[in-house]
Parts: C-alpha cells; structure tokens; sequence
C-alpha cells in the first residue's frame, strides 16, 4: 500500500504489533489530500510477522483502531500464499475475496474460500480484478450514445 500510494514506510503495523510505536506516535498514522482517509503502513519487514498477528496482539490494536474510525479497511496476502490473511480476517467485520481473472483458477478459490470459512471469516462479497472485457465496443457504443443524447438536447 504505502508503494502504490507513495507514502514513506519506516513506521506501521509492524512496529504497533511489536509494540514499539503506538497509534499516536509520529509517522504511524499518515493522512493524504484525500478527506477522511487515514493509512497505517506495513512497517519495517520482520522475519516473524506471523507471530506479530497473534489474536492477542492483533485484536486489541483493531479495537483501538475502531475507537477513532468510522471504518477499517485491512489490505492483506493472498489467502494461499501467507496465514497472515487467515489470521487477520478474524479481527475484521467483513472480507472481501479478491480473485485475480485469468490467474486463480477455480480449484485455488475454492481452496481458499474453504480456508476463510474454517476460520469464521465473514466473506460479503468477491472482487474479480484484471478481467479484461469482452465488450469493450459496447461500452464505447453506449458512452457515445450517451454523448449524442445530451447533444441534442443541448
């Protein structure tokens, strides 16, 4: 996140969970020109971020965090590829599944759909990302359909 978002990352949820810094410490909690919008970064890598996600750890820092924000969105590793996801979705209100179209087959979703059921992850919805379109034209043939409606009624 912090990459896509450029945003310095020498403080974050690393250092919260390991108890080095804390929510109002300088640096943790960055704020961009968009309103309303809060992020906490990665932090500095660890070697034992899987111990750092322990519950007792984890669920205390996400009920403080519930005490000044409205809402909480936590961007984790893919299911399969790391337990860290499996271990923070217990902490969260609701899961978002992102799929990635042409690269997760159906056998790897379904694997990882079971994995956040078995621990009580609550999946509202699921992302498919990067699909590319078949009907490209007909998005343009109705976005210039649309241009021609307000032209005449200009």
């Amino acid at each position: 996140v912090h990459s896509a978002l450029m945003l310095p990352n020498p403080v974050g949820l690393s250092e919260l969970l390991a108890g080095s810094a804390q929510l109002d410490s300088e640096g943790t909690l960055q704020t961009l020109e968009i309103p309303n919008l809060t992020v906490i970064t990665s932090g500095v890598s660890v070697d034992n971020p899987y111990e750092l996600l322990d519950p007792a750890r984890f669920g205390p820092l996400v009920t403080q965090m519930r005490q000044q924000f409205d809402a909480i969105v936590i961007d984790t590793p893919p299911v399969l590829r790391t337990g860290d996801a499996l271990k923070m979705c217990g902490a969260a209100d609701a899961v978002l599944f992102v799929i990635e179209s042409g690269k997760t087959d159906t056998r790897q979703a379904t694997w990882a759909k079971r994995l956040l059921q078995n621990v009580g992850a609550r999946v509202s919805g699921v992302i498919l990302n990067r699909a590319i379109s078949d009907t490209e034209e007909y998005y343009y043939y109705y976005g210039a359909a649309g241009r021609r409606k307000e032209a005449r009624s200009a």
